[in-house]
């Protein structure tokens, strides 16, 4: 029976978990290899396997429910979160092995899982960390932010191959001076997305003196031997004080008696600006690989 109970409470937990929904992983891999084709970057043939990829991003979130449940998304932002032997917060695990079948299997599935990790690292929640979207956390609107098609297609159109080269120039640099492979070379990729994201988290909104972190708060403690467990996270809505909060819907929010104000426009750029970038880093990734 606790087994059970067990078992629910870490699928419940795990559901709390999501960054982009899973469709937007598929347009933001699309827009990757549109922009390394447009740069000439990456080999036709790759492009015209692109569908596989695509894939693989949409089902890493959809697709292996137990991997799922036993592997979250997380960056591990101050080394505090748990790492098994039954449930690993962290991404770390996850990425290690969906990087190992890449190795071994070269199968573009594969390839597209890896991928999914790298986006996810532009998604404040994830790098912050914060739970969000589930029955005892606030909705994290990001996750399901829509714009048009119109403003996905100028995130594409506004990266310029100059700015793309630049980063695979740095990266390329890292693998020579020291000794990346490829696995490595992809960690490099996701950690410079998470310090991106995190970076911008902590930036003004807008022309305000407000920062974004007041929407996701960073954990009240980074202690790694903290006692709670991850089924507290959501049995009668107990929050890890490892994991920090989202306070909730963008517009206007009273946290700690002040207001903070928002406008359409200042959230929509901040999206944008993100969801670009994970793009760019699709790009960056499906040329190296």
């Amino acid at each position: 029976m606790m087994s059970h109970l067990f078992l629910f409470l870490t699928a419940s937990a795990s559901s709390l978990c999501f960054g982009f929904a899973a469709p937007i992983h598929g347009e933001i891999t699309k827009s990757g290899f549109e922009l390394a084709n447009r740069c000439r970057l990456i080999n036709p043939a790759r492009v015209s396997a692109a569908y596989e990829v695509i894939q693989g991003s949409i089902e890493e979130d959809t697709t292996q429910p137990w991997f799922r449940m036993r592997n979250w998304h997380f960056y591990n932002t101050y080394g505090n979160l748990h790492q098994g032997p039954f449930i690993y917060e962290s991404l770390d695990h996850a990425f290690r092995i969906r990087s190992q079948q890449l190795d071994e299997t070269r199968s573009l599935n594969s390839l597209g899982r890896v991928l999914h990790y790298i986006q996810d690292m532009f998604v404040p929640a994830h790098v912050v960390p914060v739970f969000h979207g589930g029955p005892t956390s606030k909705g994290d609107e990001f996750d399901h932010y829509v714009i048009s098609a119109a403003e996905k297609q100028q995130a594409v159109d506004t990266i310029t191959c100059d700015s793309l080269n630049a980063d695979i120039a740095v990266i390329r640099l890292g693998q020579t001076s020291h000794g990346y492979d490829t696995e490595e070379s992809n960690r490099d990729i996701l950690d410079r997305a998470a310090h991106y994201t995190l970076a911008k988290v902590n930036s003004p909104i807008g022309r305000t003196l407000n920062l974004w972190n007041q929407y996701w708060q960073a954990p009240s403690t980074t202690d790694p031997v903290y006692l709670d467990t991850p089924a507290a996270l959501v049995a009668l809505g107990f929050i890890s004080k490892r994991f920090g909060m989202y306070v909730g819907i963008f517009g206007q929010h009273a946290v700690s008696g002040n207001q903070i104000y928002t406008t359409d426009d200042d959230f929509k750029q901040f999206y944008i600006n993100l969801y670009q970038e994970a793009i760019k880093a699709s790009a960056k990734f499906l040329i190296l690989n």
